[in-house]
């Protein structure tokens, strides 16, 4: 379910968002990349409970409860990466034109989704 969520996130703002604009730069990438390999590897060192729990996991993404949980989480995260990039819309410079095909140039629309989508992946790995 994390690797799913996560994946809907970088999607979402990788092909939808490059539409308007959104670039990230080769750091935040590489920053972002980081991050999520080393919460991986924490998640895959960590020790099993003394006691299980008394009931079973779900055994597929795609059953019920997991499934509903997933959508509810994803449409709570792409609408806060909407309502960001709504929030940001005004303070952008009266001559931003999303240049789709150009280089990365950092502005504040850039950093805010950045910042958002990386915040959003963390609290994935937190409450999942």
């Amino acid at each position: 379910q994390i690797l799913a969520l996560n994946s809907l996130i970088s999607s979402y703002a990788l092909s939808v968002l490059y539409l308007a604009g959104v670039k990230f730069g080769d750091r935040q990438m590489f920053a972002t990349g980081v991050m999520s390999s080393i919460v991986f590897v924490l998640m895959s060192r960590a020790r099993a409970l003394r006691k299980l729990a008394p009931s079973r996991p779900a055994k597929s993404v795609f059953a019920r409860a997991q499934f509903a949980s997933l959508l509810g989480q994803f449409a709570v995260h792409i609408a806060a990466i909407i309502a960001g990039n709504a929030l940001v819309a005004p303070h952008l410079d009266a001559r931003f034109d999303p240049d789709v095909g150009g280089r990365y140039v950092p502005n504040v629309l850039n950093t805010v989704i950045f910042v958002l989508t990386t915040s959003l992946q963390a609290s994935v790995f937190l409450t999942n």
